[in-house]
């Protein structure tokens, strides 16, 4: 009797674990279809003229596409921070996992002060990218007083969204850190690969001011320039990069990939700076979010320029 009892309670032990096992599994499919499919719903803009779509590659780093009309304007571009947390782990924009999406739109009409427009219509959608990261921390160990050993421990979670939002005249993006800790950016990955070799008007990284000579020139043939930037595309329209909401964060500036043919690539040291380049900017502990600038591609392909 004791026997059977003893095999009875193996038996049903081994049946909820089964059981239990194929819960967790089927939940955790249900999940990951329900991102999948959060992913591959169409993110556009109002007008439904530009599409985005965004996710991570097989290295864990955040990418995204534009697309105008049916068009590819920006094929798959990497984005992404370094940075070092409070606990001086130095993380980089690999290695990330997208948990979940979320989705909102806004439209409001504001009156400006000064500008060519008396009235701007706010209009957009907006697409947030939840990502996360273990967050690995190494851990040093004396034995006696020779021998050293290294243990990795998983510490915490990392948090990183990245917000997209989607005009009918161009995109913007930017880095938000949602959890309350203090983030130092030690370099910016954002970049922008177009899908057809722009002409480029730019003025040199190292003017002191906005009012130098631009000059014209292919793309191939950039070297570090200051934003903004007007490039016209080979059909004839136009586009531009720019930032806003620049606060205690250095300027973006842009230089040519030459690794990647027909991409710009973010560089922030400026070239007048006092500051140490191996700092960008200090997310402070204090605030609630944190948010780096927003990195725009507004006015994209329109029917002429806005010189």
């Amino acid at each position: 009797m004791i026997t059977l009892h003893s095999k009875l309670s193996t038996l049903h032990s081994k049946l909820l674990y089964t059981l239990h096992s194929k819960l967790a599994l089927r939940a955790s499919t249900i999940a990951l279809l329900a991102l999948l499919t959060a992913c591959q719903r169409p993110f556009t803009s109002p007008s439904g003229n530009i599409e985005l779509n965004a996710s991570v590659n097989e290295q864990g780093t955040p990418v995204y596409e534009v697309y105008k009309n049916g068009q590819a304007v920006i094929l798959p571009s990497e984005l992404g921070l370094t940075f070092v947390t409070t606990q001086g782990d130095t993380v980089d924009n690999t290695g990330w996992q997208l948990t979940s999406t979320s989705r909102d739109s806004h439209n409001e009409t504001w009156e400006t002060v000064w500008g060519e427009e008396q009235f701007i219509n706010n209009h957009y959608r907006e697409l947030t990218l939840h990502l996360t990261k273990p967050l690995h921390s190494t851990l040093s160990t004396t034995l006696h007083s020779t021998l050293s050993t290294t243990l990795n421990s998983t510490l915490s979670t990392l948090h990183l969204n990245i917000v997209f939002r989607l005009f009918d005249d161009g995109f913007a993006f930017r880095y938000v850190f949602p959890d309350n800790d203090t983030i130092t950016v030690l370099d910016e990955h954002s970049s922008y690969t177009f899908a057809q070799e722009p002409e480029v008007w730019s003025i040199p990284w190292r003017t002191e001011y906005y009012e130098a000579l631009w000059t014209k020139q292919p793309l191939s043939q950039l070297d570090t320039v200051c934003s903004p930037i007007t490039l016209e595309l080979a059909d004839g329209t136009y586009a531009f990069v720019h930032e806003a909401a620049l606060t205690d964060y250095p300027c973006q500036n842009l230089y040519l990939n030459k690794s990647l043919n027909s991409t710009l690539s973010t560089l922030n040291y400026s070239p007048l700076s006092t500051l140490n380049y191996s700092t960008l900017y200090t997310l402070n502990s204090t605030l609630s979010t944190h948010l780096t600038p927003w990195r725009k591609g507004r006015q994209v392909l329109r029917d002429k320029a806005y010189l």
